[in-house]
C-alpha cells in the first residue's frame, strides 16, 4: 500500500511501514511540512496514497473539558 503521512504522524511510524513493505512517504521529506490542506489532499490524490493523518480533538462535556483522539485515513 502506499501512504502519505502528515505531520502528526511520527517518522518512525513511516519507518515502519516501510520495513513491512509498503511505500510509505512523510510530508518533512517532500517539503511539505507547511502546507495547505487541499495541496496535501491533491498529492496524496494524485499519486494514489492513503492519507495518514493524526487528529486531536477538544470535548466538551458539560463542564469538563476532555480531549480524544481519532485517526482518520481518507
Amino acid at each position: 500500500m502506499r501512504f502519505l503521512a502528515d505531520m502528526g504522524i511520527l517518522m518512525r511510524t513511516v519507518t515502519w511501514l516501510r520495513s513491512s513493505g509498503h511505500d510509505a512517504v512523510h510530508l518533512t521529506e517532500e517539503n511539505l511540512q507547511r502546507s495547505d490542506d487541499e495541496v496535501v489532499l491533491a498529492k496524496a490524490r494524485a499519486e494514489g496514497r492513503i492519507l495518514s493523518r493524526w487528529i486531536w480533538t477538544l470535548v466538551i462535556f458539560g463542564s469538563q473539558p476532555r480531549t480524544s483522539t481519532e485517526r482518520h485515513f481518507i
